[in-house]
């Protein structure tokens, strides 16, 4: 009994070990987004660049022409700040979601470890109502504090666009 007692133990553990590898590996291709990302960023400021060595060229032509490659530049820059805005919310939230699927995946792994304990009579009705009740208050609380850290950054992210819409309009008057 007591080595099927370690089997099942150590077969909880590689379902803990599943779950933990899979969170990783999706860690690690967010990682791989962000750093295409990042390379859009690289990509963006070199055209932003060129479009300042644009300027050096321009300077003798006359204010119509002057007023119009400006609000042109500045609709450039605006479409990319635009979806560097999107790229950087969208990872944002792809992020929270895959966050909350992982704490998901460990919720569920653990409620069917529990499952087994309890039909295998390796504990009572009594600990296993305790802790579905402990790993459901885990996960909340876990889940709160990810909805809190994703608002922040959503506010980061919101007035950074504030401040950018602004600095644009500007820009065109």
């Amino acid at each position: 009994l007591e080595n099927i007692n370690k089997l099942k133990k150590k077969k909880n553990h590689s379902v803990l070990d599943i779950a933990n590898k899979e969170l990783l590996a999706e860690k690690a291709a967010l990682q791989k987004k962000l750093k295409a990302n990042e390379d859009y960023f690289q990509e963006w400021l070199k055209i932003k660049n060129k479009m300042n060595d644009v300027d050096e060229e321009i300077i003798d032509n006359e204010y119509a022409k002057e007023k119009e490659l400006q609000n042109f530049k500045v609709d450039m820059v605006a479409g990319l700040a635009n979806m560097t805005m999107d790229i950087l919310r969208n990872t944002l939230s792809r992020e929270y979601d895959n966050e909350v699927a992982g704490l998901d995946k460990i919720d569920e792994v653990r409620r069917t470890t529990l499952d087994n304990q309890l039909k295998d009579g390796l504990i009572s009705q009594a600990n296993y109502d305790g802790a579905i009740i402990t790993q459901e208050k885990e996960t909340k609380d876990k889940k709160e504090e990810l909805e809190v850290e994703y608002a922040e950054k959503q506010k980061k992210i919101a007035l950074t666009q504030v401040i950018i819409d602004g600095a644009l309009a500007i820009a065109k008057a």
